[in-house]
């Protein structure tokens, strides 16, 4: 039975998420990406955002063969926030911080991601509707009660389909549906400028393959 760098036997992982721990194989690559430090970079590419695969985060757990990956995750935003909008020094509880992972990955786990939550507490303000700088029971609610939808309507302005990406073959790709192309090749290994079918069948230059390379190495997504 194959096994994962972690311990996990691959057959109990789907393709994506597979890919995924390839991605991001240790704990504190994952944190980096997907915590606090990303908020600004979320902010700035919901376009991307919504189109990144990546597992629910009650799948954590077992693709990093650990425990409270999830929670960990999910109090390093609920943390960050707090001490960006607490001005009276007071520190927050340990037991606040698991209490209220616990009530939103008990109502959320299984749907939100990592990607919608760095998102969520990126884009909170926007959502909140207290008039405490700082209130948890609205950080619980206001994910079902205006996140939800505000994605939606991202994942309909953004999202990628066929009937979006569709063009005349002999018309060169946009930038998104290069990086596609370019970040597989990375994964295998390949050198993309070698592949020059595909550069001279869509109008590809090395300077756009350089272009995908640098926001791939840039960005989360």
């Amino acid at each position: 039975m194959s096994k994962s760098s972690n311990s996990v036997p691959l057959e109990q992982l789907t393709e994506s998420e597979i890919v995924f721990l390839q991605r991001y194989p240790t704990l504190d690559k994952f944190y980096k990406a997907f915590g606090p430090d990303s908020w600004r970079y979320a902010l700035e590419h919901v376009d991307k955002a919504v189109n990144t695969v990546v597992p629910s985060l009650n799948r954590l757990n077992l693709i990093y063969n650990t425990k409270d990956a999830d929670v960990a995750l999910f109090v390093k935003h609920f943390l960050g926030y707090y001490l960006m909008v607490e001005r009276s020094g007071k520190e927050l509880g340990k037991d606040v911080c698991t209490n209220v992972a616990a009530i939103f990955l008990g109502r959320n786990g299984a749907e939100c991601t990592p990607v919608k939550l760095l998102c969520y507490f990126a884009n909170y303000p926007e959502f909140k509707d207290t008039f405490r700088e700082f209130d948890p029971e609205d950080i619980i609610i206001q994910y079902n009660k205006k996140f939800k939808d505000w994605w939606g309507s991202q994942v309909a302005k953004y999202g990628y389909t066929t009937e979006k990406t569709q063009t005349d073959d002999k018309q060169p790709c946009g930038l998104a549906a290069l990086k596609l192309h370019v970040r597989e090749w990375i994964e295998q290994g390949e050198d993309p400028r070698q592949h020059l079918l595909y550069k001279a069948f869509h109008t590809i230059t090395d300077e756009m393959i350089t272009e995908a390379e640098r926001e791939i190495a840039l960005g989360v997504f």
